[in-house]
């Protein structure tokens, strides 16, 4: 069963959405991991590679593990983006008249 050119469109439309969506919850997941590895990366360790502030004790290697995240987070995001702009691209594909055994 073939598809009508309005149900393809609208179904690349709704793709499109769903595409931007999540490129902008990718991106928001890696800003949020980029500033948490940030804090994580200034704050004074003592000798042993801990920092407690009272209600938490921290390590230092988490702050690699948040920038990997943030990395993973932004490749997604660009991808995603990447993916959004295809299926918003329009059809370029002009065909006034097919030729159909005409010489």
């Amino acid at each position: 069963m073939k598809q009508s050119p309005a149900s393809r469109s609208k179904a690349r439309s709704l793709g499109a959405l769903v595409a931007a969506l999540c490129t902008l919850v990718s991106a928001a997941i890696g800003l949020l991991s980029s500033v948490s590895a940030y804090k994580r990366a200034v704050m004074p360790y003592n000798s042993e590679g801990n920092y407690f502030d009272g209600i938490a004790n921290y390590h230092s290697g988490a702050q690699f593990i948040y920038g990997v995240v943030a990395a993973l987070a932004f490749v997604v995001a660009a991808s995603m983006f990447w993916l959004t702009l295809r299926l918003l691209r329009p059809n370029n594909s002009f065909k006034p008249r097919p030729l159909r055994g005409s010489a």
